[in-house]
């Protein structure tokens, strides 16, 4: 496409008073051409200032036709995307990429990933969400004479009993959240378990854990926010 030209009315005291610059969308850089009023060396490289991602570059140190070129170096301007139709762009190495595995559908608004997604703060979700298998992953808590249970990294957790322990209160439990505790006896057994008062159990008696050495117990919550309502089932293995 031939560059803008600006005629010399267009131009008043060194400046450009007004240009009609075509800026659609597909090309990668426009070039504006002064016809008059420029004879001074380097003339439109002093006036016009190149902002982030953008280069400024001239021809013609002097004369009538210095020409000055505005080209994007990046941040998102212009460029081919990578991939096929309806694929999510990326940056790969510094250029536009697509995936088949993660795709937009405008027309239907359906956002498609095939391959594993990982989130590692939260997400709301307004409407229903479907999955063949679910999983927030085993979080192992540490054994201690308090053993602490930091429900946002996983939803299901176990520990093995060294000793007498207790159960600390839960920290980042959310209104309406499913949590499960997998108790275990070491190999020596006889340990015991207390739970804070944040745990409340059908009436409103603490279970007793099973003492048989490698015994399992399992301990299923669900949280309205600030306390954690449980279910107890023993002696599993």
């Amino acid at each position: 496409m031939p560059p803008t030209q600006l005629r010399g009315e267009q131009i008043a005291d060194g400046t450009i008073d007004s240009a009609d610059i075509d800026d659609s969308l597909e090309k990668e850089f426009t070039k504006v051409r002064v016809s008059t009023d420029d004879l001074t060396p380097n003339f439109l490289s002093t006036k016009i200032v190149a902002g982030a991602n953008v280069t400024v570059s001239t021809t013609g140190a002097s004369g009538s036709n210095q020409t000055l070129t505005i080209a994007s170096t990046g941040g998102g301007g212009g460029g081919v995307p990578g991939g096929a139709d309806k694929q999510v762009q990326f940056n790969n190495a510094g250029a536009f990429g697509g995936d088949s595995s993660f795709t937009f559908d405008n027309a239907t608004d359906v956002l498609t990933v095939s391959g594993s997604l990982i989130v590692t703060g939260s997400v709301n979700i307004t409407n229903n969400v479907s999955a063949k298998v679910f999983s927030s992953g085993l979080v192992s808590l540490t054994d201690a004479t308090n053993i602490s249970w930091d429900l946002s990294q996983g939803s299901t957790a176990q520990v093995t009993l060294g000793g007498g322990r207790t159960l600390s209160a839960p920290t980042n439990q959310i209104a309406g959240g499913t949590y499960t505790l997998i108790i275990k006896q070491d190999a020596t057994g006889s340990r015991t378990l207390a739970f804070n008062s944040i745990y409340k159990f059908p009436g409103a008696t603490d279970p007793i854990v099973s003492v048989t050495a490698n015994a399992i117990d399992i301990v299923g919550f669900i949280s309205d926010g600030t306390t954690m309502y449980g279910t107890f089932a023993q002696s599993f293995g």
